[in-house]
């Protein structure tokens, strides 16, 4: 059953590539603090990119980071000129639900940021409940999260 499911996942599904940094135009989610990007540019400029982002093609040709943001501000300062990337194509909402769930997991975003995603999923045309049962989570989380607005 599981496998199934990833074979829907467009994440899943797509390859690592290399992807010029200069194409990458704008990002999902605007960060309030994107922590030490200098300690991580130089970790990246010795040890080079583990993890690829997740990038979003848009229609003008240009990409949207949808999880990674950090990787690529580091991998800019660091100088080089593309990152491994998996590049999907997937409509906003779906790029929002794949960057919430992402890093709410791994607590990289404050509550406003989770609570901002929410209500662009919401605006999306998504319920409340609907949202909490992609991110496995409760409603009464969701609701929570939509009280710091």
């Amino acid at each position: 059953m599981a496998k199934a499911k990833n074979a829907q996942n467009p994440a899943v599904m797509a390859g690592v590539t290399a992807v010029e940094l200069e194409k990458i135009k704008s990002e999902l989610i605007k960060r309030e603090d994107y922590g030490d990007i200098d300690e991580l540019a130089k970790n990246i400029a010795k040890t080079g990119q583990i993890n690829p982002v997740l990038l979003r093609k848009l229609s003008d040709g240009s990409f949207q980071v949808i999880a990674g943001h950090r990787r690529v501000l580091a991998a800019r300062k660091a100088g080089l000129k593309q990152v491994e990337a998996k590049v999907i194509e997937c409509d906003e909402l779906t790029a929002l639900n794949f960057a919430l769930s992402e890093n709410v997991f791994r607590k990289d975003l404050t509550d406003f940021e989770i609570a901002q995603i929410i209500k662009r999923m919401i605006d999306q045309g998504l319920k409340a409940s609907e949202v909490a049962a992609k991110l496995g989570k409760s409603p009464a989380w969701v609701s929570t999260k939509l009280k710091v607005l």
